[in-house]
């Protein structure tokens, strides 16, 4: 039996991913950058302020630009935020 430890990205990272589904509280995502290793999406995460409707800001089958979070590396969870990205990358441009 072997044991292999799948790479995980570091908190703070900056990571592409594709929207697998789409629910009430959130999106589910694969890292494509990390053999799809699976992730989430937070409504909180999504938009800053109240988020109504999630499906206006992300589609399943959709590419997005993600920052990751939080790694809990010891049961293989990711934490994204589309929302703290969007705030760097503003912070960034002139």
């Amino acid at each position: 039996m072997t044991t292999e430890m799948q790479e995980l990205p570091e908190p703070g990272e900056i990571v592409i991913a594709t929207i697998t589904k789409v629910s009430d509280h959130g999106a589910y995502v694969t890292l494509d950058e990390y053999n799809n290793v699976p992730g989430f999406l937070h409504i909180s995460e999504i938009a800053p302020g109240w988020v109504r409707t999630i499906g206006r800001y992300v589609k399943s089958g959709e590419k997005k630009v993600l920052l990751v979070k939080k790694v809990r590396f010891d049961r293989n969870e990711i934490d994204l935020s589309l929302n703290r990205f969007q705030k760097i990358k503003k912070r960034k441009s002139y």
